[in-house]
């Protein structure tokens, strides 16, 4: 090296240092000690080096920063990237194993730790990895902690789980360097068994469910799909996936294709309704590898309603439900107040069963009812309740599908904008309409809408709230 890369090395290296210095200034042992399934707090960092700045983060960012741009998005370097390469490189990754090295009895790093740089160079800029740093102690120690929570909290135990366990264990059993070859389907009823455990508590369950739905979802992006697909990031921060060519599905990994369903089922099922693109994706993705249980699953659901749910059909009505889609199609074979019955039964169970809330109807029917309120969508699901609506028997049941449907920042599937509204709204609205005597159920709703406004669809609810009779009569300003 010349005097000026020895002058950029050290520049590096000394960004190195403080990295460090500041690591250590964590408890860690504290941190670790809340879980047996935590080795150590650090698993990644990155150097970024441009126009003679270096700095350390263990923030990993997939977009460029503006300290590294020059212009207007021009890179600044001032060295060849085959330089960066065979002198820096090398010495850099000596340098930071010998730093891990004198941590390796401490908590302060994790079993596996990453070490990654970030350079700008003359021609532009690369990313280049430095280290792949691997305790095998500490790797050892993780996986008889893994097995031994599994047999005693899952395998055997009958009482809930905590959600930090559950965070580090959805990751590491999806973690190929403690399990090269995945279990999908063990991992499945591992994973089925925390949600199990844990349906007595709604908030911590959630809990639960958004760890793991996170480990499966970066499992599939990070480890799954890239083996297959070729992956474009688009101006709005979503994925583009292209088949390689001349790639198939390997023998070993066919197994892990289930894992891959699964995945886009659990999104279906427990993310919110933003996310039901990225579910129907994932099943995209394996119709393309040629899976025939995805291309079912498109056509008819993800299977895990059972037949007698997600289906019905008589001589007053026929009602299917495809949770893929969150569409609900309905067929009033005969306009009769037991038709609708019938319908809004079907509903309430599917919603019971964990059916998405944010699902669209797909209406087949005689009357053309709507509510007399402005700004809502004509659409399958408005006419579906105010022809219910013309059913004062039916008034009850309204209700309790109402109180079944209402979730905080979930839509109705077939309006977009303004027009849209929350499960529930078209049934309450009516029942506004019709009678006085649901107040309860109004203050319930408007505390409800109250935890979910969208600036959107604030103006549509106002004209409905300003022309209910029954709010009217005890909120004259409104």
């Amino acid at each position: 090296m010349n005097t000026n890369h020895d002058t950029i090395l050290e520049e590096m290296k000394q960004a190195i240092d403080d990295w460090f210095a500041c690591i250590r200034a964590t408890d860690a042992e504290a941190i670790v000690k809340r879980t047996t399934l935590q080795a150590g707090l650090h698993d990644y960092a990155l150097l970024e080096y441009t126009d003679g700045r270096a700095s350390v983060t263990d923030i990993p960012l997939d977009f460029p920063s503006s300290d590294r741009m020059g212009g207007y998005g021009e890179t600044v370097g001032e060295l060849t990237e085959d330089e960066v390469r065979k002198q820096f490189i090398p010495q850099l990754a000596a340098y930071v194993r010998e730093k891990l090295d004198s941590l390796s009895s401490t908590a302060l790093i994790d079993y596996r730790f990453t070490f990654a740089g970030k350079f700008a160079h003359k021609e532009g800029e690369v990313d280049l990895p430095i280290l792949v740093y691997v305790d095998d102690r500490k790797r050892e120690q993780l996986l008889q902690a893994i097995c031994a929570y599994i047999q005693t909290r899952l395998d055997t135990g009958n009482h809930p789980t905590k959600p930090l366990e559950t965070f580090f264990l959805s990751r590491h059993l999806l973690d190929d360097g403690l399990f090269p070859e995945l279990e999908p389907q063990r991992i499945i009823s591992l994973f089925d068994r925390i949600l199990e455990l844990n349906r007595g508590n709604r908030e911590r369950l959630a809990e639960h469910s958004g760890y793991i739905g996170r480990a499966l979802q970066d499992w599939v992006e990070e480890t799954f799909l890239p083996r297959y697909f070729e992956r474009q990031q688009t101006p709005w921060r979503s994925s583009e996936y292209t088949k390689k060519i001349g790639v198939s599905l390997e023998d070993d990994k066919e197994g892990q294709i289930d894992l891959l369903l699964y995945t886009a089922v659990w999104i279906l099922r427990y993310e919110p309704s933003y996310m039901r693109t990225k579910g129907i994706g994932f099943l995209e993705r394996a119709v393309e590898l040629g899976n025939k249980k995805a291309s079912r699953f498109m056509k008819e659901g993800s299977g895990v309603l059972p037949v007698e749910l997600a289906s019905r059909r008589d001589e007053l009505v026929e009602c299917q439900a495809n949770d893929v889609f969150a569409t609900v199609t309905i067929v009033i074979k005969q306009e009769a107040e037991e038709s609708y019955r019938r319908a809004l039964r079907f509903l309430v169970n599917l919603l019971k069963q964990g059916f998405p809330k944010s699902y669209m109807i797909q209406l087949k029917s005689g009357a053309k009812q709507f509510l007399p309120v402005k700004g809502l969508a004509k659409s399958g699901t408005h006419r579906f309740f105010a022809n219910a609506l013309a059913y004062p028997n039916l008034y009850p049941l309204l209700e309790e599908y109402a109180r079944e449907a209402m979730e905080p920042f979930e839509w109705y599937g077939d309006a977009e904008g303004e027009k849209n509204c929350m499960p529930g709204t078209y049934a309450v609205f009516g029942l506004g309409w019709r009678i006085d005597t649901t107040f309860p159920l109004w203050r319930h709703t408007w505390e409800w809408s109250m935890k979910s406004i969208n600036p959107f669809k604030i103006s549509s609810r106002r004209h409905f709230w300003r022309n209910t009779a029954c709010v009217r009569k005890r909120y004259p300003l409104w």
